[in-house]
């Protein structure tokens, strides 16, 4: 074999090997294209998931809302009680359903607007994380007068709240439901004033003595009873 055909020879394999690799990358990049499309279209279909289910929980919410704001309406018009504030009542119930607080679920008893029952859960990083803790709440026809009367339907080991459920009548830094109170206080700030309650305790002005003593001298040991009491009677 001449040596220019043998030029002629290795230059056509080389043309081939190249022509084989173009197309080798050129099918790479096809796919790669291919794979980013696929992904792109499941990110969107994700994203277009997520809002509509957004979407569907906050209208879920407000039709919860509108039934309940719509019984309590019905029921304040066919059961009235000694003519209370019930508008007051209605738009208060109207926002927290609205523009609920995270970690505080309430609904009205028997659609009647003045009894409310209420679920705070437990602060995190406390001894009550987890736990599920229900309040009753009574508010009396001269309501913002005077303040909501509320209890604890949940065991709780606190210091500022009895064994029956009741609150100090003198928690100097967090009782808005007797000498602090103020007609423009709302229901949702009581809710706020209890949740306080539970995260930071006040020891130096208790209803349990044992207990606030207990906080003062071996917090630790505190800690580990009201957790348990948590576990006890405050988790399903």
């Amino acid at each position: 074999m001449s040596l220019r055909r043998s030029i002629r020879i290795e230059l056509a394999a080389r043309a081939a090997a190249a022509t084989r690799n173009e197309t080798s990358s050129a099918v790479q990049r096809t796919a790669t294209h291919r794979i980013r499309n696929r992904r792109a279209a499941t990110a969107t279909r994700n994203a277009t998931s997520s809002a509509v289910q957004r979407h569907a929980t906050h209208r879920i919410r407000n039709r919860r809302a509108a039934t309940a704001i719509r019984n309590a309406t019905s029921s304040a018009v066919q059961r009235p009680r000694g003519g209370g504030p019930r508008g007051r009542l209605l738009r208060e119930l109207k926002e927290i359903m609205l523009n609920p607080t995270d970690g505080c679920h309430v609904e009205i008893v028997e659609d009647d607007i003045t009894h409310w029952h209420c679920i705070i859960l437990g602060p995190s990083n406390s001894p009550y994380e987890g736990g599920n803790f229900k309040l009753d709440i009574l508010f009396p026809d001269n309501y913002p007068h005077v303040p909501p009367h509320v209890q604890f339907t949940t065991q709780i080991y606190h210091c500022n709240i009895t064994s029956g459920g009741q609150f100090s009548d003198s928690m100097s830094r967090h009782n808005i439901l007797s000498d602090n109170w103020s007609p423009i206080l709302t229901a949702d700030k009581v809710l706020l004033s209890i949740m306080s309650l539970l995260a930071d305790p006040n020891p130096d002005d208790p209803t349990e003595i044992v207990v606030a003593n207990m906080y003062k001298r071996d917090r630790e040991q505190h800690d580990r009873v009201a957790r348990e009491w948590t576990t006890l009677y405050a988790m399903p």
